[in-house]
């Protein structure tokens, strides 16, 4: 499913007028799901980032110039193996954006509650084996509180929008 949205997303994209001097645009993106691949691609075939290797390394780069607004509608998190490099990925473009006089936000989607409510049904088995990892390593808890911790902070910054949470049958 995800490879046909994109492939969608490439023809319209493809077949898209430029945009007249002056004029702005609104691009959403939802349910990126842990998944940093899809959602760089996804971004790039909308010509509003370019993103590296890795969300951490600060090889993103916003595109969308001043006329273009993001909006990532929530659920960065969970089933893929990605989750904490999404965050940061939507995090650098928030700031990027507002340097470039564009702007980008994101809503905190239900699985971002799920995970600050402890719920971890969708994460990623290989996520949570670093997770383990870095408990046992740190001491139990440790590194699962200063996650949630970091992920709380990152959902009541400004660069962080609260919506209700609408649970879609997926």
């Amino acid at each position: 499913a995800l490879a046909a949205a994109l492939a969608l997303v490439a023809r319209v994209a493809v077949a898209a007028p430029p945009l007249p001097s002056g004029a702005r645009r609104l691009l959403a993106i939802a349910d990126v799901h842990g998944d940093l691949g899809a959602a760089a691609r996804a971004l790039a075939l909308a010509g509003v980032a370019a993103v590296g290797a890795s969300a951490r390394d600060g090889a993103v780069e916003w595109l969308g110039g001043n006329y273009t607004t993001l909006i990532q509608t929530g659920d960065q998190v969970d089933r893929g193996p990605d989750s904490l490099e999404v965050l940061e990925l939507f995090e650098a473009l928030t700031a990027l954006a507002a340097s470039s006089g564009g702007r980008a936000a994101s809503l905190v989607g239900n699985h971002e509650l799920m995970v600050l409510a402890g719920e971890h049904r969708y994460a990623h088995r290989e996520e949570l084996a670093a997770l383990a990892a870095r408990d046992a390593a740190h001491g139990a808890g440790a590194e699962r509180a200063a996650a949630r911790a970091g992920l709380y902070a990152r959902m009541r910054s400004g660069a962080q929008v609260r919506a209700p949470a609408i649970t879609p049958a997926h």
